[in-house]
C-alpha cells in the first residue's frame, strides 16, 4: 500500500493556518516552548515577528527562559530564516510574557505556589513575608492542601496564616456529644474545662478537639448525652504546648486513662479517653477534662519569633500575650530572640507577659 508524502511547504501552511485559528488569550492557555520553536522555524514570510510578539504578549508562555532554551529558539529561528534582530525582539519579550514568573514574583500566594516555593527549599518564613506582602489568593484550602503543604515542610505558623479559620478535623467515624457552651466561655483563654454528663451501654471511645466532643461507638447502645458544658476551647498547638487533668466523677466503671493525641493537619490536637461497661443494662457517668497552655520556653518563642517577627508581629504579640513566657528574660534569652529577629516592642511584650503557669488545672 502506498504511503501519501505531503510536501514540507504544506506542512508549513498548515502550521501556520493552525496558528492563526488558535483562540486569543481569554481562552488559550499559555504558549509552551515547542509550539514556539515550530513557530518560529516556519519562517518570517510565513509568521511576521509582529505577529508572534503580538500573540506572545496576549497569551504568556508557560516557562521560565535559561540559557538552553534561548539557544534551541536561536536554533529554530536561523531553521526559518529569521534575522537576528527579529530573533532577539522576540527572545527579549519572553521574559515579560512568562506566566509563572508572574505569579511567582507578583501575584497573590497559591497553594500550588506556596507548595513549589517549599519544594524548592524555599523557608516558610520568607513565604510567610511574601504572604503578608501579596496576600493569598481566594479559594478554599483544603484539609489535605494542607497535609501536602506540611509534608513539604510548612510549619505550624505558617498552617495558621494560610487557614486562620479552620475547624478541627473529626474522624468520620465519630458522632457529636451535644455540648452547652458555659456563660463565661471563651475561645482565646489559655485554660479551659470541659464537663461530659452521658449514659453509657457498653463501650465507648471519648474525643475532645477545639470545642467540640465526640464519641465512638465500639460496642453496645448509643450513648445518651445528659447535659455536659464547655468554657473554653482545647488550644490550637502542639500536644506538647498543653497539660490536662482528667477525673471521673462518677459511673460505675473505670475509664482508661485519658491520652494527649498528635495534632491534626490544621495544628488541633485532641484528647481521648475510653469506657468499657460489661454490666447489663446503661449507667450514668460525669466525667472532666481541665487544661492549659503552657507558657513559652525560649526555644518554642525563638521558633515563632523567626517564623513571624518579620511578616505577623501583632500575630506574634497576641500569642505572647495569651501564652506568657515561663521565666524572667535574661540577658542571654533577650540575646537569642533578637538575633532571631525580635524587635524592641516585641521584647517588651515579652517582658510584660511573663508568668509560670496560665491558672493551672485544679
Amino acid at each position: 500500500m502506498s504511503r501519501i508524502v505531503f510536501p514540507h511547504w504544506l506542512c508549513i501552511l498548515g502550521l501556520a493556518a493552525l496558528w492563526s485559528l488558535l483562540p486569543l488569550a481569554a481562552q488559550a492557555p499559555p504558549m509552551n516552548l515547542e509550539t514556539l520553536k515550530k513557530v518560529l522555524a516556519v519562517g518570517e514570510d510565513v509568521v511576521p515577528t509582529a505577529e508572534v510578539l503580538s500573540r506572545v504578549k496576549q497569551e504568556g508562555v508557560d516557562f521560565f527562559l535559561d540559557a538552553d532554551m534561548k539557544t534551541e529558539l536561536i536554533l529554530s529561528a536561523a531553521e526559518g530564516g529569521r534575522s537576528e534582530a527579529n530573533t532577539l525582539s522576540i527572545i527579549n519579550s519572553l521574559t515579560d510574557a512568562c506566566v509563572p514568573c508572574k505569579e511567582r514574583m507578583e501575584g497573590p500566594i497559591t497553594v500550588e505556589l506556596a507548595l513549589k516555593f517549599l519544594t524548592e527549599q524555599v523557608r516558610s518564613r520568607d513565604i510567610l513575608k511574601e504572604i503578608a506582602k501579596r496576600g493569598l489568593a481566594d479559594g478554599e484550602i483544603t484539609a489535605a492542601q494542607i497535609a501536602e503543604l506540611r509534608k513539604a515542610g510548612a510549619s505550624d505558623a505558617m498552617v495558621l496564616v494560610m487557614k486562620p479559620r479552620a475547624e478541627p478535623i473529626v474522624p468520620s467515624d465519630y458522632k457529636p456529644v451535644p455540648v452547652t457552651k458555659a456563660r463565661d466561655f471563651d475561645l482565646n483563654r489559655p485554660y479551659g474545662s470541659v464537663d461530659i454528663r452521658v449514659r453509657i451501654d457498653e463501650k465507648v471511645e471519648f474525643r475532645l478537639s477545639g470545642s467540640d466532643v465526640a464519641y465512638k461507638l465500639e460496642a453496645g447502645k448509643e450513648p445518651v448525652a445528659q447535659g455536659s458544658t464547655i468554657s473554653g476551647a482545647l488550644p490550637r498547638l502542639p500536644a506538647d504546648a498543653i497539660s490536662f487533668t482528667f477525673r471521673q466523677k462518677s459511673g460505675r466503671a473505670k475509664a482508661e486513662q485519658a491520652a494527649m493525641q498528635p495534632a491534626d493537619a490544621f495544628g488541633f490536637p485532641a484528647i481521648t479517653f475510653a469506657v468499657n461497661d460489661d454490666k447489663p443494662r446503661e449507667a450514668a457517668y460525669q466525667f472532666e477534662i481541665l487544661w492549659q497552655v503552657k507558657p513559652y520556653t525560649l526555644d518554642a518563642l525563638k521558633t515563632d519569633v523567626e517564623e513571624l517577627s518579620g511578616s505577623y508581629p501583632d500575630m506574634l504579640a497576641e500569642m505572647i500575650r495569651r501564652r506568657g513566657y515561663g521565666s524572667q528574660l535574661s540577658t542571654v534569652d533577650e540575646q537569642t530572640l533578637r538575633t532571631a529577629g525580635a524587635s524592641a516592642a516585641l521584647i517588651s511584650t515579652i517582658r510584660g507577659s511573663i508568668r509560670p503557669a496560665n491558672a493551672p488545672p485544679r
